[in-house]
Order: structure tokens, then C-alpha cells, then sequence
């Protein structure tokens, strides 16, 4: 469940998308019992750290998903999803031109909405900071919270 394969071969997101893909498969073939139990065996073992960011990364999801949303409000989701399902780029190389075009918007509209997500959700803010997804918060909360600790001596 965590395959390097799923992570986007040109930004290194994590796709949700195919993950769940690939566990609705392994439920349908095996059952939701099974793989519950598959899922506590993987995670019996973790560190309080793992588990954290098990638990960040589900919460970030939103966040993530916002390139999916993108494709799907410009028409193009069921491209991106032949995109993200040939994780060696071999799809960018088919229509090079035409990709780079749709590639350039949806990069700026996600750009833009993760910005604007950001700035609106002091917890989404908060988390991609602590787990070193950001270097700056844009939430205002969390820029006053940074200048205070800058202030009392903190790092």
C-alpha cells in the first residue's frame, strides 16, 4: 500500500487515487475483512513519528486531490488519469505538445487553489509546515504564531 509506484513520477505527490484504486481491487478480490487486517499487521509496528505522519497524510489528502479536482473541472481528468497511470512519463512523450499545454493550466490552477487552501485552513497550513511540505506558512494565524515565536527566542 505504500509502492514507490504510486507516488507522481514528475512531482513525487502521492496519488490517493490509484492507492484507492488498488484497494477497492485487493477488497473486491479478497474482502474488506482481509485487508483490514493486512492494514493492522502493516501498522503494528509503527513509531509514534509513523504513525503521525500516517495519520497527516490522510488529513492532507484534500490538498493532494486538488490537481485531480483541477482535471476534472478543465475536462481533461480522464487524460490525467492515463497520465498518472504510466508513471515512466511514456504518456507525456505520446502528444507532447497538447500535454504541455493542459499540464501548464492545471499546474497554475492547482498552484492556485493550494495556495488559496492554504491561506483559508490554519490546519492544512500548519501540517505541510511541521512535516516540511512548505518552508513559509501563508495562513495568516500561523505568520503571527511565527513572528511571536521568532520574538520570544524560539527557532
Amino acid at each position: 500500500m505504500n509502492d514507490p509506484g504510486l507516488e507522481d513520477y514528475f512531482t513525487g505527490e502521492y496519488n490517493f487515487a490509484e492507492r484507492n484504486k488498488r484497494i477497492a481491487g485487493l477488497e473486491a478480490r479478497f474482502g474488506g475483512p482481509v485487508i483490514d487486517r493486512v492494514r493492522e499487521h502493516l501498522h503494528r509496528n509503527e513509531t509514534p513519528i509513523e504513525t503521525e505522519l500516517r495519520e497527516v497524510r490522510e488529513f492532507l489528502r484534500p490538498y493532494w486531490e486538488i490537481p485531480q479536482e483541477v482535471a476534472r473541472t478543465l475536462g481533461v481528468e480522464l487524460m490525467y488519469q492515463d497520465y498518472l497511470a504510466e508513471p515512466d512519463g511514456t504518456f507525456l512523450k505520446q502528444d507532447l505538445a497538447r500535454i504541455l499545454r493542459i499540464a501548464g493550466v492545471l499546474n497554475g490552477r492547482t498552484s492556485l487553489m493550494r495556495r488559496a487552501l492554504r491561506m483559508l485552513d490554519y490546519d492544512i497550513d500548519r501540517a505541510l509546515l511541521r512535516w516540511g511540505y512548505t518552508e513559509q506558512p501563508l495562513n495568516l494565524r500561523l505568520k503571527d504564531e511565527q513572528v511571536e515565536l521568532r520574538a520570544a527566542g524560539a527557532r
